[in-house]
């Protein structure tokens, strides 16, 4: 990634900080205290409902890395359109390879 002046767009700011929170808070209720909320012997379908519980917050996780991934991490038109970067002449010139 290249260094830009331009600042981050609000909506890509709000974004991201609320998929981080989304993403922590699975994390807290999925496998940390918030497990303790659904610790008895029921069943939601035949499943137990601790397993179901974290399975639920297990696809929230998944739904935030695919929302960044599409939002956020995929790349801009500026970085496809730059050619790749290939080792330049002076290089082998000096004698460095790779």
């Amino acid at each position: 990634m290249h260094p830009t002046s331009k600042s981050t767009p609000p909506t890509n700011r709000w974004l991201k900080h609320s998929l981080t929170l989304a993403f922590v808070l699975s994390l807290v209720m999925g496998t940390g205290p918030g497990v303790l909320l659904v610790n008895r012997p029921d069943t939601i379908q035949g499943i137990p409902l601790v397993y179901a519980w974290g399975i639920l917050w297990y696809f929230v996780q998944v739904g935030v890395v695919l929302i960044a991934y599409f939002c956020l991490w995929s790349r801009s038109s500026d970085e496809e359109n730059e050619p790749p970067m290939t080792p330049s002449s002076t290089d082998d010139e000096e004698g460095v390879h790779a």
